[in-house]
């Protein structure tokens, strides 16, 4: 009898002594290697002091110096599928022997549509790199597919619908493209104030 008693106080004791709902079990703290998935941005940044690009858009082509499409790396010569009417300007060089054009850079000054809003609005999941960046104090946005180096977007929002885009295609890849297509940003932006 003595035996059963003890043994009903050491049953008592144990069952006050564990919780009857453990509840969830903690989550595993993420190893360094664990991605975590970001959320991109879907809100257009605002453009404080906004450029009216209407001047510009028919001389899209004369944004850029001579020396500065050197320093930039683009091709030597403007190619002849420019259209000032779009304001768009293209430079091109290196046809291949089926007589297409290889390494390929754009400049279109757009002076309605909201360029900016556009890009954020057509966020591809397929691109690698959607990239909030400032140039000169304008809103910008950098884009790439996987491979960086070949073929690069940088989207400019100068405010009232207006903007300026730059597309980069090498041929063959170029190492930090997509900073040199934000450098020629910086300078169409100071081509345009």
């Amino acid at each position: 009898m003595v035996r059963c008693v003890v043994l009903l106080v050491v049953a008592v004791l144990l069952a006050g002594c564990t919780d009857p709902d453990p509840g969830p079990e903690p989550s595993a703290v993420p190893s360094p290697s664990t991605t975590v998935e970001s959320v991109r941005p879907t809100v257009v940044p605002s453009v404080e002091e906004t450029v009216d690009l209407r001047p510009y858009r028919r001389h899209s082509c004369r944004l850029l110096t001579r020396e500065q499409l050197d320093d930039l790396g683009f091709p030597p010569r403007v190619f002849e599928g420019a259209n000032a009417e779009s304001g768009s300007c293209e430079w091109g060089a290196h046809e291949n022997e089926s007589g297409r054009i290889r390494d390929l850079y754009s400049l279109t000054v757009h002076v309605d549509g909201d360029p900016l809003g556009t890009a954020y609005r057509d966020n591809d999941d397929n691109l690698e790199r959607f990239e909030e960046r400032t140039i000169r104090g304008l809103p910008a946005l950098v884009q790439a597919y996987s491979n960086q180096d070949r073929l690069c977007y940088v989207v400019v929002g100068t405010g009232n619908g207006q903007g300026i885009t730059l597309a980069g295609s090498p041929g063959t890849p170029v190492p930090g493209l997509c900073e040199r297509m934000v450098d020629a940003a910086g300078l169409v932006v100071d081509a345009v104030r």
